[in-house]
């Protein structure tokens, strides 16, 4: 059964690694939005900034995207899903130069809620944290706790 939990895990993680920011369609698709994002303009909270580092050194995609997590603190938040998870984007998407995950793990919320957590970004900066449900429910989708954050390989096994 372990061998199955491990392949259901990388399959989810492929097809979620496909997904553009924030659940939006894919690139090549003729609409903008699977959810609406709601404007904001803020300041990264220290709670981002400790999932995204977390995230960045204990479930990088790459171990180049580690170095990322220095200078989170100049990042302004300017998109969050309206939804009601804590996902926020820190740049404008730009179909030019699209965002991928960099880092992509699994943590728990305050609540005891299972989330993902992906880190997204671009070669030289993050541009992105999304949160989603991997059985916390609607209601607990919030950032996790950042010692608790995990790659797949971790969570599966």
């Amino acid at each position: 059964m372990r061998w199955r939990a491990r392949t259901v895990v990388q399959q989810y993680c492929t097809l979620r690694a496909g997904r553009p920011q924030l659940k939006r369609d894919s690139l090549g698709s003729t609409t903008t939005s699977m959810t609406e994002r709601a404007r904001i303009n803020r300041a990264i909270t220290p709670a981002e900034i400790a999932v995204i580092r977390s995230a960045l050194e204990r479930a990088a995609v790459s171990p180049e995207f580690s170095a990322l997590g220095a200078g989170l603190e100049r990042l302004r938040a300017i998109d969050r899903c309206s939804c009601g998870c804590d996902s926020v984007d820190f740049v404008e998407h730009d179909p030019a130069r699209p965002a991928k995950p960099i880092g992509d793990g699994i943590g728990t919320t305050p609540a005891g809620g299972t989330v993902g957590v992906i880190v997204w970004g671009r070669d030289d900066a993050v541009t992105g944290l999304e949160v989603y449900d991997l059985g916390a429910g609607d209601d607990d989708l919030k950032l996790p706790q950042p010692d608790s954050i995990r790659s797949f390989r971790e969570g599966a096994a």
